[in-house]
C-alpha cells in the first residue's frame, strides 16, 4: 500500500493493522478533534500516537509510516520494538497476546531459510540456550514456526551491554568491571559444565547487565557443544568462523573448529581489559593486523594508564589474556576464583544514564501514566525517573546480595524507559528525545516534518532486510553477529521523517559499499589465515605421533613459560624444537619431568636464550634423567654466576651444542653430579667465546654434607675461550672420579 501523507490516510492503515483497539484509538482522535484538530501530515500523527497518547510503538509507526500495515505479529506474539539487526536476523519485544508476557523474539530472514546453514545454526542456537538454566546466561522460553518464518523466543532482559555502559560513561572502576566478569565467569562455566558448551565470541556487546546489576551472557550463535562432533556446523558447510578480532583468542584464529573453553577465558579477559581501560586490546589497525598482534604483541599494560587498578588484578588479567592456552586459567572457575578476592565489597545497580530507553507504548504505559504529556515538549511524554545516583562502590563490611531478576513486564518503570537486551541483538532503535546523543522519535505539532517517499529497499517484512554484522565490519571476521554493541541501524526513511530531514547515503549505496568492503576484507582475511597457519601453527601431524612439541611465540618469557607447560606434560622421550628466543630462568626437576626429554633450539635458527630481569643463578639448573639440552645461544648477561647446573643423579643427561656466555664464575656447575657405567652424563660442543672473564669453563662443586663424587661424566670437543684463572684440567676436578676429558681446546683448557 503507498506510504501516507495525511493524517486521515495513515489513521486508516492504524486501523487496518489492529495494533490498537478501535475505542482508545477513537476516543483519542475524537479528543484531538474536539480541540485545534488534526494534524496535517502522517509524520505528525504518528508523533502525537508514539509520544502523546502513547497508542504506538516507535517500530510500528514507522511501518506504517511505510505502508506496512499487516505482520504485527510473529506466532502468538504481538510485535513492539525492534531491537536490533544483524546478520543471523532480526530481534524484537514481543508481548504475548494471552498471557501479555515481554519477550526477545529472534527472527530467522524467510530469505534464509531455504539455506541449509543458517536454518541449522539457528536450530543449534535454540539448542543451545534451551539446554542452560541459569541466571548469569540469558534463558530461551521457545523455538517455532509461522508458516516459513523461524523464530526463537526468549527472556526479555531489561538492561545494557558492557559495550554501551562504556561507551557511555567511560571506563569502568575495577570493582565494578570485577563484579561482572565474576558473574560472566559463572554463566561460562555452567554452559561448559552443563553442557560441553564453547561460547565462542564473548565480547562486551555480549554480556549484558540489568536495571538491578544482574550480569547475563547472550548470543549463542557461535557456540559449540565441544564433545559432539557430529554438531561441528561450521566444518560441515566448510565455514570459517571466527569471532570478533578485538577479542579473538590467539589459537582461533587458526582454528576456529577445535578450541575449548580456554579460548573464551582469553576472550574474556580482553572484554576486562575493555572494561577497565575503555578501549579494545588492540585499537587500532585491520583485521589483519589485529589477528597477528593477538598472536605476536601484549596490550599496553592496563596500570599503564589507569594505575589504580591493583597489581595482583593487573596480573589476573594477563594471566586470563596468555598467548598460550595452557598458560592461561584452565576454567572460568578459576577466573572466579582468582577474581574473588576483589569483589567483596557490594557494589549498587548501575546509574539511569547507562541504560537505554524504550518509547512509551513499548514500557506499557499510557498517557494517564507517569508524569503528564509536557507541551513544551510538542507531545512527548515525560517519563517518570527513578532518581538514580551516579555509580559509587557500597563502602562498609557485609556480603553480596544475590543479583535480582528482572523487572516483570508488568511492574511499572522505576527508570527512564527500559530497554530489553535478550539472547541477541540489543540496539534499541528507539530513544527517548531527552538523550541527545541518542536517535530519538522527536515529532512535535508546531513543527510539522514533510513526510520522506517510500524507499523502494523498505519493501516486503521487516524481518526481509539485515543490517551490516557491525558499525566497524573491520572489527568481525566472517561470522554473523547479533549483540548490542554492534548494530547501529540506519534510521529508516519514516524513521527520518519522524525525526529531521537528513540527507544520508540511501541503503542501496552503503550496500554496495560494503560489498566492496568485505570483498577486499575476505581476500586479506584467506592470505592471512594461511599465513597465521604457517607461521603460528605447532607441530604436524607425524611430529605428534612421533613425540614432537613445536614451541613458538613473540614474547620470550611466553615463549619459557610454554616450555615449563610442555616439559611438565611431555611423555617420555618427546621432543621439544623450540622456535622463538627464550627469557627466564628453568629448573628441570626429575619430579616433573619424564626421563628421556629433549629439548633442542630449532636447527635453522639461532635461538637465542637470556637471563631476563633479575636472573637466577644458575640460568638452568638440570637433575632429570636423560635430559637432553641442545643447540641453544646462552646468556646470562654478565648477572649470573653460573649459566648450567648440573646436579643428582642423572644417567644420560646431555649438553650438546650450546654457546655459552655472560657467567661470572662457570659455563657449567656440576655439583654431586652422578652417571652410571655405560650411560654417563655428556657435556659435548659446548662454546665460550673470546672475550669470557671468569673462574672456569666447568665448576665441580662438591657438597660438604653430601660428597659423594662427582662421576660417569664425559667433557668432549668443547672449546673454551677466554680469560680464565682456573682452566679446564684433570689437577682442578678435585674430588672427581672417572670424568673423561678427550679433545677439548681454547683457553680455558690446560
Amino acid at each position: 500500500m503507498p506510504a501516507p501523507t495525511t493524517a486521515e490516510e495513515f489513521l486508516e492503515l492504524v486501523r487496518k493493522s489492529g495494533v490498537v483497539e478501535d475505542k482508545r484509538l477513537d476516543a483519542y482522535v475524537d479528543k484531538l478533534r474536539a480541540g485545534s484538530g488534526l494534524p496535517a501530515k502522517a509524520s505528525e500523527m504518528a508523533g502525537l500516537l508514539v509520544h502523546d497518547a502513547c497508542l504506538l510503538t516507535t517500530f510500528q509507526a514507522e511501518q506504517l509510516l511505510l505502508g506496512k500495515y499487516r505482520r504485527f505479529t510473529i506466532g502468538k506474539y504481538k510485535v513492539l520494538e525492534r531491537l536490533g539487526v544483524g546478520g543471523m536476523g532480526s530481534v524484537y519485544l514481543c508481548e504475548h497476546k494471552l498471557m501479555r508476557r515481554r519477550v526477545a523474539v529472534k527472527v530467522l530472514p524467510t530469505a534464509k531459510s531455504n539455506d541449509p546453514a543458517s536454518l541449522e545454526r539457528f536450530f543449534r542456537e535454540a539448542r543451545a540456550v534451551a539446554a542452560l538454566d541459569h541466571p548469569n546466561i540469558v534463558r530461551a522460553y521457545d523455538i517455532d514456526q509461522d508458516v516459513n518464518l523461524h523464530f526463537l523466543v526468549m527472556e526479555y532482559v531489561d538492561g545494557a551491554s558492557l559495550q554501551e555502559m562504556v561507551k557511555k560513561t567511560g571506563p569502568m572502576d575495577y570493582r565494578r568491571a570485577v563484579h561482572y566478569m565474576r558473574m560472566s565467569g559463572l554463566g561460562l562455566q555452567h554452559a561448559h559444565d552443563f553442557a560441553g558448551l564453547v561460547h565462542r565470541d564473548i565480547k562486551p556487546g555480549n554480556i549484558l547487565v540489568d536495571r538491578y546489576g544482574a550480569v547475563k551472557v547472550l548470543d549463542m550463535g557461535l557456540a559449540r557443544f565441544f564433545h559432539d562432533e557430529e554438531d561441528i556446523l561450521t566444518k560441515k558447510y566448510d565455514e570459517n568462523v571466527l569471532g570478533t578480532a578485538d577479542y579473538l583468542a590467539p589459537e582461533q584464529a587458526l582454528d576456529s573448529h577445535s578450541v575449548d573453553i580456554r579460548a573464551d577465558i582469553y576472550s574474556l579477559g580482553a572484554t576486562f581489559y575493555f572494561c577497565l581501560t575503555g578501549r579494545t586490546p588492540f585499537s587500532e589497525g585491520t583485521v589483519a593486523q589485529k589477528l597477528i598482534w593477538h598472536q605476536t604483541r601484549q596490550p599496553k599494560p592496563v596500570r599503564a594508564t589507569h594505575p589504580d587498578v591493583p597489581e595482583e588484578l593487573a596480573a589476573i588479567l594477563e594471566k586470563m589474556m596468555a598467548k598460550e592456552p595452557a598458560l592461561r586459567y584452565q576454567t572460568p572457575a578459576d577466573v572466579v576464583a582468582a577474581l574473588a578476592p576483589w569483589d567483596q565489597t557490594p557494589i549498587p545497580p548501575p546509574p539511569d544514564e547507562e541504560m537505554p530507553k524504550l518509547s512509551p507504548a513499548a514500557l506499557g504505559l499510557t498517557s494517564n501514566e507517569g508524569a503528564p504529556p509536557s507541551q513544551g515538549n510538542g507531545g512527548a511524554l515525560s517519563q517518570p525517573s527513578s532518581g538514580r545516583r551516579n555509580w559509587k562502590v557500597v563502602s562498609g563490611p557485609g556480603s553480596r546480595p544475590p543479583s535480582a531478576p528482572s523487572r516483570p513486564a508488568s511492574a511499572p518503570p522505576t527508570a527512564p524507559s527500559a530497554k530489553p537486551s535478550a539472547g541477541d541483538t540489543r540496539k534499541s532503535t528507539s530513544k527517548a528525545p531527552a538523550a541527545p546523543t541518542q536517535p530519538a522519535v522527536a515529532a512535535t505539532v508546531t513543527k510539522p516534518v514533510p513526510a520522506a517517499p517510500r524507499a523502494a529497499e523498505e519493501e516486503g517484512d521487516p524481518w526481509e532486510h539485515l543490517a551490516p554484522d557491525t558499525e566497524d565490519p573491520s572489527a568481525r571476521v566472517n561470522t554473523p553477529s547479533n549483540s548490542p554493541n554492534t548494530r547501529k541501524k540506519a534510521p529508516s526513511a519514516s524513521h527520518r521523517a519522524l525525526k529531521t530531514a537528513v540527507a544520508e547515503p540511501t541503503f542501496a549505496e552503503r550496500k554496495r559499499y560494503w560489498i566492496v568492503v568485505g570483498s577486499v576484507a575476505g581476500v586479506v582475511l584467506l592470505a592471512l589465515v594461511a599465513l597465521l597457519i604457517y607461521a603460528f601453527s605447532g607441530a604436524s601431524k607425524d611430529d605428534k605421533k612421533r613425540g614432537i612439541i613445536h614451541i613458538r611465540n613473540a614474547d620470550p618469557a611466553i615463549t619459557l613459560q610454554a616450555l615449563i607447560e610442555a616439559l611438565e606434560q611431555a611423555g617420555p622421550d618427546t621432543r621439544i624444537v623450540v622456535e622463538s628466543n627464550l627469557e627466564g630462568s628453568l629448573r628441570i626437576d626429575a619430579s616433573r619431568i619424564k626421563p628421556g626429554v629433549t629439548v633442542e633450539a630449532d636447527p635453522g635458527k639461532t635461538i637465542v636464550w637470556t637471563a631476563g630481569a633479575n636472573p637466577a643463578s644458575p640460568l638452568i639448573e638440570i637433575s632429570a634423567e636423560g635430559f637432553v639440552l641442545r643447540g641453544f645461544t646462552i646468556n646470562g648477561n654478565n648477572e649470573v654466576n653460573d649459566l648450567i647446573r648440573l646436579t643428582g643423579r642423572i644417567p644420560g643427561a646431555t649438553l650438546s651444542r650450546l654457546q655459552l656466555k655472560g657467567f661470572k664464575r662457570a659455563a657449567v656447575q656440576v655439583r654431586n653430579c652422578q652417571g652410571e657405567s655405560g650411560r654417563r652424563v655428556t657435556i659435548s660442543e659446548l662454546v665460550t667465546p673470546p672475550d669470557a672473564n671468569a673462574e672456569t669453563p666447568v665448576a665441580f662443586d662438591i657438597d660438604s654434607l653430601r660428597p659423594a663424587p662427582s662421576s660417569f661424566l664425559a667433557i668432549r670437543n668443547c672449546r673454551f675461550d677466554g680469560t680464565y684463572t682456573q682452566p679446564l684440567q684433570s689437577a682442578t676436578i678435585k674430588n672427581a672420579t672417572k670424568v673423561e676429558l678427550d679433545g677439548n681446546t681454547g683457553t680455558g683448557v690446560k
